[in-house]
């Protein structure tokens, strides 16, 4: 009898081929997606790179700052290097001069970059290109490449500096009033010297001296007038030269005008009404102090004699007109009233900035025109406010003198502007 072999299901039979690839070390090739496995090639994004500056070519002088500005920080990238070239008449880039590793970055905005314009082996009038070519990977990650922007600049190779007048005119007399102009020179880069001169209408100089320097501008004041001999009038020119670090050579002009005027010395005169000059008063209890219209009647023992209680006296002040840089000098005050009593008299003092009253005088008997208060010099008298000079005098009696004062009439020099001849 024969028998048939038993029929082996399809499941076995891949199962077994499963194990003999295992076994054996064979590969089988599975199909996949086409291209799935091959790599991909990054491109990095194009970095937008501008110049700060709007002019084509500009013409700057050194140092000076060429920057450019982008969208990411630059700090990140390693590409960050420079290139100096000089420009040839077609506009093209012509031969390499130097070049940098990195651009400077500001620490309050590392988007922007910048380079310091070196002068060395530069040609005044010539025409300069500095490139950039900023590359690398971000902080992000991302890979930016940037076109390669170029500066172009005229090489100015002056010392940058501006001069401006502090004052518009003067008065260059020796007399104490404005006698010198000043002018301020300011600095567009670090400066290493700087001089100014004052030119005359006929072309003498005069120097000026340096009273205050600071980092970015200086302050000139002109001085020895009397160099000059006769004083000069009109329009004048401050001339000013500076020299920068890289030894660029610079210079300023500004203007000032010599005023036809100079001082002298005139008499002021001022009448001033008694009782609206007085600004204080003291009065004993016997005594009396009586206004009258524009008058002030002083009056000593009208209620009782004790001497202790006798006495009366006003403080007054009169305002002063404006003077030169020497102020005033000899001073009068005199009376206009008369006594009330044929022995009567009346007492007045000037009082010092100090509080003390100086340069008694007593007038008594008639009128009191022969006689006033005086000073020739008025430097300890003269005191000044917010509005302007004024003096203090004081006026009094005691022991039962009367006397009535109308009006205090007060003269006294002072210098004035005149045109001179």
């Amino acid at each position: 009898m024969l028998h048939r072999a038993p029929r082996k299901s399809t499941m076995f039979i891949l199962a077994l081929l499963v194990l003999v690839v295992v076994s054996t070390g064979l590969s089988v090739a599975v199909p996949s997606r086409a291209g799935a496995d091959e790599p991909v090639e990054e491109q990095p994004r194009e970095l937008v790179v501008t110049a700060d500056h709007e002019e084509t070519v500009p013409r700057i002088d050194a140092p000076y700052h060429l920057r450019v500005s982008t969208e990411v920080d630059l700090r990140s990238l390693a590409g960050r290097a420079w290139r100096l070239y000089t420009v040839g008449e077609d506009g093209d880039l012509d031969t390499l001069l130097r070049h940098g590793k990195s651009m400077v970055l500001p620490m309050t905005d590392p988007r922007h970059g910048y380079v310091e314009v070196d002068h060395r082996g530069l040609a005044y009038g010539s025409t300069y290109a500095y490139t950039f070519a900023p590359r690398g990977r971000t902080p992000e990650g991302e890979t930016v490449d940037g076109a390669v922007v170029t500066l172009p600049f005229v090489f100015d190779g002056h010392a940058q500096i501006a001069a401006r007048p502090l004052d518009r005119s003067f008065l260059p007399y020796r007399d104490g009033e404005r006698d010198s102009a000043r002018v301020r020179v300011i600095f567009g880069e670090p400066i290493e010297s700087v001089t100014a001169r004052l030119k005359g209408p006929g072309g003498r100089y005069v120097h000026a001296k340096l009273v205050k320097m600071r980092a970015r501008s200086a302050i000139f004041k002109s001085v020895a007038w009397s160099r000059w001999g006769k004083a000069q009038r009109g329009l004048l020119q401050w001339n000013v030269t500076a020299f920068d670090r890289n030894g660029d050579r610079g210079t300023a002009t500004a203007y000032v005008r010599a005023l036809p005027d100079r001082l002298v010395w005139a008499w002021w005169t001022r009448r001033a009404e008694a009782r609206s000059s007085v600004i204080d008063s003291g009065v004993g209890s016997c005594s009396d102090l009586r206004y009258q219209r524009t008058s002030v009647r002083y009056l000593s023992a009208t209620r009782c004699s004790k001497p202790r209680q006798s006495q009366v006296s006003t403080v007054s002040a009169v305002r002063l007109p404006k003077s030169g840089a020497k102020g005033f000098r000899e001073l009068s005050i005199k009376v206009k009233g008369k006594p009330e009593r044929p022995d009567a008299y009346l007492v007045m003092f000037l009082i010092d900035r100090a509080g003390e009253y100086r340069n008694r005088v007593q007038l008594g008997g008639g009128w009191g025109h022969d006689r006033a208060l005086r000073s020739r010099g008025l430097g300890d008298f003269v005191r000044t406010d917010d509005t302007s000079p004024y003096l203090l005098w004081s006026a009094g009696l005691s022991e039962g003198s009367r006397y009535r004062v109308d009006e205090f009439i007060v003269k006294v020099r002072r210098q004035v502007l005149v045109r001179a001849g």
